[in-house]
């Protein structure tokens, strides 16, 4: 059954992230984020009583989009898309994905440079902007799920595993190597990203969001961990775009 909101004036926003894998929400009053989370049949029936002022959407995955729409009619939804002069980049900006493109534009607007943005997800991905502003480039590598579920896919005798790092010792056991073998290999990945970034920034913010940010507190402690940080950017543009309509 489809779910319906209708838009009124209440000074209350909310802001989908429509992903790969999960859709997150976040809950916006007075622009402060007051309520997140990944985006559930419950929470869909909580969110159609409620009455918001502005619903924003940003989308990596056009098929999911389509699903979510279909199952939740928005009145009033405003789906974000890319804008000429939000961003100065040397990326191929038609190849960026909107949540990339969305939280590079939150810290360009900020004037939190030079920054490497990290996001973890399906996917993680690796944003370095400079010193003046200017997004560079980056990377996109498997997430942690990601590596761990390729893994059980493409071997015959090993189980999907959740990686994790809690007593990480030599194993002795398949299921240890796998979940020591795995977390390792992505943490290893993402500290090269954040050495490559100090050899040419030593004073640069590392800002790292996302649902594995969290395992990364003590690995990379000069990182600010702002999981929502994404849903904060989206409220963000989704309010910069109207104020240019």
């Amino acid at each position: 059954m489809k779910k319906h909101v209708e838009q009124i004036s209440m000074g209350k926003t909310i802001v989908f992230s429509i992903g790969n894998t999960n859709n997150r929400y976040g809950e916006f009053s007075g622009g402060k984020l007051k309520r997140s989370g990944i985006f559930s049949e419950s929470e869909m029936s909580r969110i159609a009583k409620t009455s918001y002022e502005n619903i924003f959407m940003a989308s990596v995955n056009k098929k999911n989009e389509k699903k979510f729409l279909r199952e939740f009619t928005l009145a009033g939804v405003t789906v974000l898309e890319k804008r000429k002069g939000i961003i100065t980049s040397q990326y191929d900006l038609t190849m960026l994905g909107m949540d990339r493109y969305i939280s590079i534009a939150k810290c360009i607007n900020d004037k939190s440079y030079p920054a490497l943005l990290i996001d973890t997800g399906t996917a993680d991905t690796f944003d370095f902007i400079s010193s003046t502003g200017i997004h560079l480039g980056g990377f996109i590598s498997p997430g942690l799920t990601t590596m761990a579920k390729s893994l059980a896919k493409f071997t015959f005798a090993l189980d999907e595993v959740e990686p994790d790092d809690h007593n990480l010792k030599i194993a002795t056991n398949t299921e240890d190597a796998c979940r020591f073998g795995v977390f390792t290999v992505w943490l290893t990945g993402i500290l090269s990203f954040c050495s490559l970034f100090r050899k040419t920034e030593e004073s640069g913010k590392i800002i790292i969001s996302g649902g594995n940010s969290y395992r990364l507190k003590d690995y990379v402690p000069d990182a600010a961990i702002i999981p929502d940080y994404l849903l904060c950017a989206i409220n963000e543009y989704g309010k910069r775009i109207q104020s240019l309509q």
